[in-house]
């Protein structure tokens, strides 16, 4: 009597199992942009996006905690992820609270760090105290595409083939 019990259980714990071993996605790094609304995401909650008909990229926070207030990073051009560290660099910006021409970005999530820099120079010197190196940037534009074009945004393939 209990030999065709366990007889059905066996296969229903081995579909199971097999279907726990994938990987879970979350939305936040899968979710596409919408028609009123371009988005790329970066490290959650930080994402960058765009609403047509404008070409202006904004790097924003979904987080409502105001503990770390990340701001926004308004003007957008290039940006690249590496090790959950955000690089971007941006035109017509503002850098603490101010109007700037451009300006080049850090954001380290996990250790609430967002400075932003007048002049190449000075990132790079930022970037040396904390032992970062410079990553290759990307334009937005090619980064958008490339994630709308895959199933998610995969910084270290998008490393490797530019």
């Amino acid at each position: 009597m209990h030999k065709p019990l366990i007889l059905l259980l066996v296969p229903l714990l081995l579909i199971s199992c097999s279907n726990s071993s994938k990987p879970h996605t979350d939305p936040f790094y899968t979710d596409k942009s919408d028609f009123d609304m371009s988005r790329v995401p970066l490290v959650k909650p930080y994402l960058v996006i765009n609403i047509p008909p404008s070409n202006n990229w904004i790097i924003q926070t979904e987080d409502t905690d105001t503990s770390f207030c990340m701001g926004t990073i308004p003007g957008t051009k290039y940006i690249n992820l590496v090790d959950s560290a955000i690089f971007a660099y941006s035109k017509n910006t503002i850098i603490d609270g101010q109007a700037a021409k451009e300006g080049w970005f850090v954001v380290v999530p996990q250790k609430h760090i967002l400075r932003g820099f007048k002049t190449r120079k000075e990132y790079l010197n930022y970037l040396d105290t904390i032992k970062l190196k410079d990553p290759k940037m990307y334009r937005i534009e090619e980064v958008f595409h490339y994630f709308v074009d895959n199933d998610a945004l995969d910084w270290k393939k998008l490393n490797r083939l530019y």
